[in-house]
């Protein structure tokens, strides 16, 4: 087998084994997502089942080029204990006043950077809503 031969029987290997290995992070590929763990060791990806990188007050850092997805808590009553003179909810509990009066948020990544950017996520039906029946609460998750 000649020079050339050699060269791409190599090549074509190389290219196997980075198409193989891509989802390690060898040969440029995507990185495998690094797992968003609470302060209380409970692995968030795990328990809403999402393979995408989840930013959070305790998971501030996304390899570039990554999905993302943001997860903030809301925890509130499933019902109103004490109603405070002159508030008027927009809805029958708490929760449903909540979506009722929440606009949206708003991250800004990599701030007073070259790099900038501004990410917008409306009240919309990207926001996810989590019941949690062990501690007899909701959540809200952006």
């Amino acid at each position: 087998m000649n020079d050339r031969g050699r060269s791409i029987i190599v090549t074509v290997g190389v290219l196997v084994a980075c198409l193989t290995l891509g989802t390690s992070g060898v040969c440029g590929g995507p990185k495998p997502v690094r797992h968003c763990i609470t302060p209380t060791n409970v692995d968030l990806n795990v328990r809403y089942g999402i393979s995408d990188a989840i930013v959070a007050p305790f998971c501030t850092e996304v390899t570039s080029g990554r999905r993302w997805v943001v997860s903030n808590g809301w925890f509130m009553n499933t019902f109103f204990e004490f109603v405070p003179v002159g508030f008027v909810p927009a809805g029958a509990t708490p929760l449903e006043d909540f979506k009722a009066k929440f606009i949206g948020v708003k991250y800004v990544v990599d701030a007073g950077t070259p790099q900038e950017k501004t990410y917008q996520f409306p009240n919309d039906e990207s926001l996810g809503i989590v019941l949690d029946a062990s501690r007899r609460c909701g959540s809200v998750r952006s």
